[in-house]
C-alpha cells in the first residue's frame, strides 16, 4: 500500500467468539470505525455541517487469517486504508488489518463510499479540495 491512514484497533475480549477467535462481524466494525476517523480529515468536514454525509454503498471483507484475541501481540492491530479510486460522487477503497508481526493483512476490506447530499436526497460531487485529499491517500490495486 501506498500512503495510508492508519486506524489502531484494541482487540477486547468481547470482540471473540468461544474459541477465541475475533467474531466476523467485528471485522466490519473495525472498518466502519476506522473509515469514520480516517474520513472526518476530509476537507470541509472539520464544520460538522449536517446535512452531508457518507454512505457506505458496498462492502467485500475477504478473511485471511484467523484473529485471536490472546495472539495477537499487544492485543492491537493497524488497520491501514487507502484510496483505490475516486469517482464524481464515491470512492472506492480498501482497508486491511495487520498484525504487529503479520507478514500479510489478516483480512482485506474493500468498499464503495458515496459522498450524499441529505437535503436533497442525492449523491453529491467532490469538492475539488476533498478529491485531492482522496487521492493524496491513493494505492495500487492488487
Amino acid at each position: 500500500m501506498a500512503q495510508t491512514y492508519d486506524y489502531q484497533v484494541q482487540l477486547r475480549w468481547s470482540d471473540a467468539d468461544r474459541q477465541g477467535h475475533i467474531n466476523n462481524g467485528k471485522f466490519a466494525t473495525y472498518a466502519e470505525d476506522a473509515r469514520i476517523e480516517w474520513f472526518e480529515h476530509l476537507p470541509g468536514r472539520e464544520a460538522n455541517v449536517p446535512s452531508s454525509g457518507l454512505i457506505l454503498a458496498r462492502q467485500e471483507i475477504d478473511y485471511h487469517r484467523q484473529v485471536l484475541t490472546q495472539g495477537e501481540p499487544g492485543k492491537r492491530m493497524v488497520m491501514k486504508c487507502a484510496t483505490l479510486s475516486v469517482g464524481r460522487t464515491s470512492a472506492r477503497i480498501r482497508e486491511e488489518l495487520w498484525g504487529e508481526e503479520d507478514t500479510s493483512p489478516a483480512c482485506t476490506v474493500t468498499c464503495v463510499l458515496v459522498n450524499f447530499d441529505y437535503e436533497s436526497g442525492r449523491p453529491s460531487p467532490w469538492s475539488d479540495a476533498e478529491r485531492s485529499w482522496i487521492e493524496s491517500f491513493t494505492a495500487q490495486e492488487d
